[in-house]
């Protein structure tokens, strides 16, 4: 597949958008890159789970020395299927979430009530902007809030951060009627101007919301040519929230990052552009840049993309050191890919780890990259080719599958018992009744601990687990007669009594049925009429023996309900139900062969 770029939809890098058909044909080679991804060998295929068609990563350098966490993209193009993609050192996958007809960006962890969730945008690319939302997962990947832009904006595809009050932090655009004629357009143009917004999560209610047109005139854009009918010339793609708890705001298409008032939305000062508030040193100039963030003790990190068109041999992840009292800019460190070099016309980042490496997503380019301090490569990788990725990161992550409590589950599980031949009505035994409320091997079971966390195998079927218990009923089930021939050997000698305690690991207690207990018995033909008294018991707790006594002058027969009902099941394969790895059990597509055990609680019949 050829790979999509924003010469696509900017006509020679003078920020004129495509318009008709032309635009029409770049966006639609968006939308075809699924269906050609299945022809492409670059793409991962597992037994077990057919519709997941993942892209390959390679590992170019392997890892050594790196900072602890997977990693953490959203391939956009290129082969294999558009989504959410977490993948360890090694290349191998551990969670994937598609998407169909849409578009997966800015995939990451935060922090949300004080507990670590995934966020991304998902969303269509309409008229050359993104249309789209925000999604929040918690850590057994169920969705927390799915939110959109406030008062009837487009949900930008850019940038989500959660701030520390539990807020959204986004991007938006909006276009307007402008005077363009000091950029050389017409008086009644349009121009596209960057909004930011901060909403109330999980609402999406409008907290706060600056706009650039209000602050950065239009003049301030480094376009060159003459303005066509919608003029981008902001183009907002990063928001961060400066130490401070100001705001750092990336312009593309001016070539400067802003420090922006929280309180006031005045400009505070300039990095780069035409109107700079610092002197830059040797080096420390960046074109077309993207993610731009503020740290600790005044530096900044940057991704220098150096095109479309292109200003500078290499994209690169610059480090600069800002001095706010004389104002100067210093280049501290400047990091680029090695030993083919990386040219990316657009998208891109930098990330700061904790160990003080660098963490780099080379956006139009397939690579992602980690560097030392030093500036060595700890570790590389790269999609397949036409492959991108608006951002990588690496994070520390741990993932737990939970089952379904809710209406899905009950319906997965009543499906199953009829499916099996047991009935549907309630168990009279509670302990059963409440473990085969949800068979191990519905949909909504949860998946094996030995799994949690890890990439499927592709070269392997992987079969269900038995139901938990299935070992361990036989051996309950012979524990459960010794009380009974007990019983069996008092009632021959005309005691009155009851078992309260089995005897045993678990020591149960254990009732007895409503029924009449003889004394003792006569002769043959006699009967056995005479009774000593009844053996009370709690219906909520019923589960005993039945007894009833045989025709005499026979030992009485008395007979485990427990034992008399135990029923032999298959534990049946079945899909998962939810999309995505780590979203169902790991069971295989196919039916497997059955697997006949004891009844275990799960299937109890």
């Amino acid at each position: 597949m050829q790979a999509f770029t924003r010469r696509d939809l900017f006509a020679g890098g003078a920020g004129l958008l495509l318009s008709g058909a032309a635009a029409r044909q770049a966006l639609a080679r968006l939308g075809a890159a699924d269906a050609l991804a299945a022809t492409d060998e670059k793409v991962q295929r597992f037994v077990s789970r057919p519709d997941l068609k993942p892209p390959t990563m390679t590992v170019v350098q392997p890892a050594h020395g790196t900072a602890p966490g997977l990693v953490f993209l959203a391939p956009s193009s290129g082969p294999g299927q558009r989504g959410a993609m977490i993948f360890d050192d090694a290349g191998e996958l551990v969670w994937f979430r598609p998407v169909t007809h849409k578009t997966v960006t800015d995939f990451k962890v935060g922090m949300f009530r004080g507990k670590p969730v995934l966020t991304w945008w998902e969303g269509k690319v309409v008229d050359g902007l993104g249309d789209g939302e925000w999604v929040v997962l918690d850590s057994s990947y169920r969705e927390l809030a799915r939110f959109s832009a406030a008062h009837g904006r487009r949900g930008d595809l850019h940038e989500l951060v959660i701030t520390s009050d539990d807020t959204a932090l986004v991007t938006s655009n909006e276009t307007v009627a402008w005077n363009l004629t000091s950029v050389g357009g017409s008086r009644r143009g349009q121009v596209v101007g960057g909004v930011v917004q901060e909403l109330a999560v999980p609402s999406g209610r409008l907290i706060w919301e600056w706009r650039s047109l209000e602050h950065v005139t239009v003049d301030e854009t480094e376009i060159r040519g003459k303005p066509g009918p919608r003029f981008d010339y902001f183009h907002i793609n990063s928001i961060d929230v400066a130490p401070d708890g100001n705001l750092i705001v990336s312009a593309r298409n001016t070539w400067a990052a802003y420090k922006v008032s929280r309180h006031t939305g005045r400009i505070l000062w300039r990095l780069g552009g035409k109107r700079s508030d610092f002197t830059l040193g040797t080096g420390a100039r960046f074109e077309w840049q993207h993610d731009v963030r503020e740290h600790a003790h005044g530096l900044v990190s940057v991704f220098d993309n150096a095109a479309a068109p292109q200003e500078g041999p290499q994209s690169r992840a610059l480090l600069l050191a800002l001095d706010t009292k004389r104002r100067h800019a210093s280049v501290q460190h400047a990091y680029t890919h090695r030993p083919d070099r990386v040219l990316s016309h657009f998208l891109g980042n930098a990330q700061m780890l904790g160990n003080g490496d660098v963490f780099v997503g080379w956006g139009g380019a397939q690579y992602v990259t980690e560097f030392t301090r030093s500036g060595a490569i700890a570790f590389d990788a790269r999609l397949p080719h036409g492959g991108q990725s608006y951002r990588a990161f690496r994070f520390p992550w741990v993932g737990a599958i939970r089952p379904s409590r809710g209406r899905d589950s009950r319906r997965c599980c009543r499906s199953h018992r009829r499916r099996a031949g047991r009935p549907s009505s309630r168990s009279t035994i509670p302990a059963l009744r409440s473990a085969r409320r949800r068979p191990s091997t519905c949909k909504s079971a949860e998946v094996a601990p030995e799994k949690r966390g890890r990439a499927l195998d592709p070269k392997r079927t992987l079969a269900p687990r038995p139901a938990m218990g299935a070992v361990r009923i036989d051996e309950e089930a012979r524990r459960n007669t010794r009380p009974v021939q007990r019983l069996v050997e008092r009632q021959r000698l005309g005691e009155r009594d009851r078992i309260r305690r089995a005897p045993g690991k678990e020591n149960r207690r254990r009732h007895l049925r409503c029924v009449d207990v003889p004394a003792r018995c006569g002769e043959p033909g006699d009967g056995c009429e005479r009774s000593v008294g009844r053996a009370s018991l709690s219906r909520r707790q019923h589960h005993g023996a039945a007894q009833r006594p045989a025709n005499c002058p026979d030992a009485m027969r008395v007979e485990s309900r427990r034992v008399a009902e135990r029923r032999r099941c298959v534990a049946r394969d079945s899909r998962p139900g939810r999309e995505g790895i780590g979203a169902g059990p790991t069971t295989a597509a196919k039916p497997l062969r059955a697997n006949r055990v004891h009844c275990p609680k799960a299937c109890y019949a």
